[in-house]
């Protein structure tokens, strides 16, 4: 595989699905059909239970998608910018 495989990928995918549906732009789809609202929050529950989130706790985003899960912890976090 060409090593700069996924650059061009996430970029022709960034530049076609920039105004699509937020699940859609990071692939979070279903057949290629983004998921729904209660699948979503249903992920959300699973990765607040796996990572034990607290109030005061931080979480840091790396860029690796567009932010839904991290607006979701936000409010669960200490916010430091």
């Amino acid at each position: 595989m060409n090593k700069d495989y996924w650059i061009k990928f996430w970029r022709s995918h960034g530049e076609v699905n920039n105004n699509s549906d937020p699940q859609k732009q990071v692939l979070r789809t279903s057949s290629k059909i983004p998921i729904d609202k209660k699948r979503w929050q249903l992920t959300l529950e699973k990765v607040h239970q796996e990572m034990r989130m607290k109030a005061g706790h931080r979480f840091l985003d790396l860029c690796c998608g567009n932010g839904l899960l991290a607006q979701h912890f936000l409010k669960y976090c200490e916010v430091n910018m």
